[in-house]
C-alpha cells in the first residue's frame, strides 16, 4: 500500500497523508481490493468525481445478485452452452469437460484448442493448446509434448476444464494487434420492465505485445480497454495502467502502431450487439448480463455471459449516472 499512496501523491501532486485516510477507509469499510485501488485510484479526489457511485467489485455482488437471480444459468459454462446450443446461439465448440478424475468426450480434438475453468473468472484456467501430428502437443507454444500425457495430468487435476475451438480475430482485428490472436468485446446488456433489451456499454480488449489472452487484470498485463460511442463502433481512446503503477491513464494511439484508435473501427461492431440482445431473451432471470464476444471471419461468436460483472471504475463515462444509480446505488 505504500508504494501506491507514494505513486498516487507523486502522480496527482496530492501529499500523501490525505491519500491515507482516503484509501484505508475504501480498503476496509468499501471492500475494494488493493488491485483495484492501485488501477482504478479512486481515492484520489479527481478521480473519485468522475464516478457517479462509489461501489468496489466484492461490494457489487450482493447488489447484481439481486438483479441477477439465477446465476448458475451463466457462471456454469457447462450449463451456459447447454442453454447457448438449445436456442442456436452461436458459441465455441465445447469439445470436452477435463477434470477431477475424469473426461467427458463431446468430440475429438482439432488442430488447436484452448481451456478454461469451468466455473472461473478472469481468464483462469486459459491455456492454448496446439496438436503437432496425432502424438505430441504445445502447451502456450512450448515444447512438444506427449498428447496423452497432457490429458491425463488435466484430467487429475481438482479444477474442472473446458476444452474448446480455439477461435480467432476477424482479419481487421489481426491487423490492429499485429498478429494472429483473439480480441475479444465486453458488451453488457439490460432487460427492462417490459422484457425488452437495451445496450448498456460496451469495449474491446485489444492484445499487446506477447501476451497470449486479452485478459485485462487492471492493467497489469499491460493489454489495453478501448471505448466508442453507444451509436457505433468508431473508437475514441483506450485506457492502460499509468507508466508510475497507480491508476489508469487515457492514451490516443495504439502504442504498437501509432495508429490514432480514431481511426480504427470495430468490425461486425452492429451484429455483435443485436447478438447479445437477442441471446439475452434466452436468460430471462438474469437482468443485466455482460458478454464477451469473439469478433471471428465466420461473425460474432459468444464466449460467455457473466451474471457478476465488475462496475466500470475504468471508464465511468460509457455507462449512464442513472444506470449506476439503478445497478449499485
Amino acid at each position: 500500500m505504500n508504494a501506491i499512496v507514494a505513486g498516487a501523491s507523486q502522480r496527482f501532486n496530492i501529499p500523501s497523508h490525505r491519500l491515507w485516510p482516503r484509501m484505508l477507509s475504501q480498503y476496509f469499510f468499501g471492500q475494494f481490493s488493493v488491485n483495484e485501488l492501485r488501477a482504478c485510484a479512486t481515492f484520489v479526489p479527481s478521480v473519485l468525481k468522475t464516478i457517479p457511485v462509489l461501489i468496489s467489485k466484492q461490494s457489487s455482488l450482493a447488489k447484481l445478485e439481486r438483479t441477477n437471480t439465477q446465476t448458475w444459468q451463466t457462471e456454469d459454462k457447462e450449463q451456459f452452452y447447454m442453454i447457448c446450443e438449445k436456442n442456436n446461439i452461436p458459441h465455441p465448440r465445447v469439445l470436452a469437460i477435463i477434470g477431477n478424475g475424469c473426461i467427458r468426450w463431446r468430440t475429438e480434438l482439432p488442430a488447436q484448442f484452448i481451456s478454461k475453468e469451468k466455473s472461473g473468472a478472469h481468464a483462469s484456467g486459459f491455456a492454448i493448446f496446439e496438436r503437432v501430428g496425432s502424438d505430441l502437443i504445445k502447451v502456450n507454444d512450448g515444447i512438444e509434448q506427449p498428447l496423452q500425457g497432457v490429458l491425463a495430468k488435466l484430467s487429475t487435476g481438482n479444477t474442472e476444464l473446458i476444452l474448446q475451438e480455439r477461435l480467432f480475430d476477424h482479419a481487421y482485428l489481426q491487423t490492429v494487434a499485429c498478429k494472429k490472436t483473439l480480441q475479444t468485446m465486453r458488451i453488457n446488456t439490460y432487460r427492462e420492465m417490459n422484457k425488452s433489451y437495451r445496450l448498456l456499454f460496451w469495449f474491446i480488449k485489444l492484445v499487446i505485445g506477447n501476451n497470449i489472452s486479452d485478459n485485462f487484470s487492471d492493467g497489469r498485463t499491460g493489454n489495453l480497454i478501448a471505448f466508442g460511442r453507444n451509436n457505433s463502433g468508431q473508437l475514441l481512446y483506450a485506457r492502460t495502467l499509468d507508466e508510475g503503477g497507480v491508476g489508469l491513464k487515457t492514451i490516443h494511439n495504439h502504442p504498437q502502431t501509432g495508429k490514432p484508435f480514431k481511426q480504427l473501427e470495430v468490425p461486425l461492431w452492429r451484429e455483435a450487439i443485436e447478438t447479445t440482445l437477442h441471446a439475452h431473451q434466452y436468460f430471462p432471470d438474469c437482468k443485466a448480463l455482460g458478454w464477451d464476444v469473439a469478433l471471428t471471419p465466420g461473425g460474432p461468436i459468444i464466449l460467455e455471459a457473466n451474471s457478476w460483472w465488475d462496475p466500470p471504475n475504468y471508464a465511468p463515462e460509457f455507462m449512464s449516472a442513472k444506470d449506476w444509480h439503478l445497478f449499485f446505488g
